[in-house]
């Protein structure tokens, strides 16, 4: 069946003409078919905006041509909808290109819309340590998994990233505090908060103080709110066994989880169990 196909482009600025491709779309009568970037290094540098943000965006993107529903009419112009609306505190900086046709299917079309818009994962990432990056958009990703397919008794439900990750926390001092978390799920409220942190680092020392750093945070968090779930995703957990002993130790007494991959999406699974039943 034809179908038709649009690229989501990135400006560095609302007065600019110059973008960076963050994703290809693709939409036929079966469904939409969509495809980030995955190395963001490039557009981080010419768009001056963070990796983690970056990411984040993509990682909307996904999800809401995920939510994309086959039967819908006038698909394509309900997707575009869609990501308008999604994207609405971006609205100056993502900008669909005209939609073109093809012959082709959207799964048959997708794998060469992403070689030819997007910049493919670089083979020398492979041999690089693993980031605070990775680890956010490893909770971010285990967040996406977590809610896919919930319903919440009509109420949106956001994954969010830094820049409307927070909550009011409280100082020693007994101030009201603004904490930002890395990444979180929210619905005008935070549900979920969580952090990213890396151990894949050259010295234990940097290490323990991302950690004391987060907990920190968490702990002007908890004098003021003791019930939001809290999590710290990690990479590169087994490098630094000893100061992994401590971050667990320190962060469980605050009630916060520091979880590597294998525990991360179970945790979530549990919490966005919760929040659907309340």
């Amino acid at each position: 069946m034809p179908s038709r196909y649009s690229v989501i482009r990135f400006y560095a600025n609302e007065k600019s003409e110059e973008y960076v491709n963050l994703a290809v779309v693709a939409v036929d009568d079966k469904g939409v078919q969509c495809k980030t970037l995955t190395d963001f290094r490039r557009a981080s540098a010419f768009t001056k905006r963070d990796i983690p943000e970056l990411r984040a965006i993509a990682e909307e993107i996904q999800y809401a041509c995920d939510s994309m529903l086959p039967e819908d009419n006038a698909l394509f112009d309900v997707a575009s909808e869609g990501l308008d609306r999604m994207f609405r505190e971006w609205q100056n900086s993502i900008q669909l290109s005209p939609p073109r046709g093809s012959t082709r299917t959207a799964v048959e079309l997708i794998p060469n819309l992403r070689k030819r818009y997007l910049v493919t994962h670089s083979r020398r990432d492979e041999d690089k340590n693993l980031s605070r990056t990775d680890a956010v958009l490893l909770g971010m990703q285990a967040l996406r998994q977590g809610v896919r397919g919930r319903q919440f008794g009509g109420s949106e439900m956001r994954i969010v990233n830094r820049n409307d990750a927070a909550v009011i926390g409280r100082s020693a001092k007994g101030e009201d505090v603004v904490c930002r978390m890395d990444y979180g799920l929210k619905n005008g409220v935070m549900r979920i908060g969580g952090f990213g942190a890396s151990f894949d680092l050259k010295k234990e020392e940097n290490v323990q103080e991302t950690i004391d750093s987060i907990a920190m945070n968490v702990t002007m968090i908890r004098r003021a709110d003791k019930d939001i779930p809290l999590c710290v995703s990690v990479v590169g957990m087994g490098k630094f066994r000893a100061a992994a002993e401590r971050a667990d130790t320190i962060l469980g007494e605050l009630d916060c989880h520091l979880l590597g991959e294998d525990h991360l999406g179970e945790w979530v699974e549990d919490e966005v169990a919760k929040l659907v039943r309340a």
